[in-house]
């Protein structure tokens, strides 16, 4: 059983565009730097990069909603004063489940279902499976279906939560329940 954690940079590719490589790499390393250690100090490791994305495992689920949010709020410090461009901002999506570790590596439906649960987040949205409900519970923290998502590869959908990490996530949770 493991929890896996993936987060991908919102607008990553127009910043690229606009900025060009050197600084697109200087705002991963800024970004890597910031985010590594609220996964290490929650216990998760860190078991990839690919491009502006982050693969993360964590033994504790709590530990790994503990972690996102960590992140999310790292990174809401960070874009305090910063030009709207120079702002970094994630997507994070988690599962638990059965999974396989080989050569440092992790495989497995709950990476797969993790990696597609983080493309149905918003910037600065933590989404997580009916799995992780109880945990993100009992960390202490607010959540909200936001309904049944079709994931690629999956017969049945699934059923999404939002985790709200801060008074604005918990606010715009509110707003965008009320709206439906």
């Amino acid at each position: 059983p493991m929890t896996i954690l993936f987060s991908d940079i919102k607008g990553s590719t127009r910043y690229a565009e606009k900025k060009g490589d050197v600084e697109y790499m200087s705002m991963i390393n800024r970004h890597n730097r910031l985010l590594f250690p609220v996964i290490e100090t929650e216990g998760g490791q860190v078991i990839k990069t690919i491009g502006d994305s982050i693969l993360a495992k964590f033994d504790d689920p709590r530990a790994a909603v503990k972690a996102a949010a960590g992140m999310q709020r790292v990174l809401a410090t960070d874009r305090e004063g910063r030009e709207e461009i120079d702002q970094i901002q994630i997507r994070i999506g988690l599962h638990h489940g059965m999974g396989l570790i080989k050569d440092n590596d992790v495989f497995g439906d709950v990476v797969n279902a993790a990696s597609r649960i983080e493309r149905q987040a918003e910037a600065d949205q933590i989404l997580i499976t009916d799995a992780l409900l109880d945990a993100a519970i009992a960390a202490k923290f607010e959540c909200a279906k936001i309904g049944r998502a079709e994931l690629k590869g999956k017969e049945e959908p699934i059923d999404l939560y939002a985790v709200a990490w801060s008074e604005s996530a918990t606010q715009q949770l509110i707003a965008e329940l009320q709206a439906r």
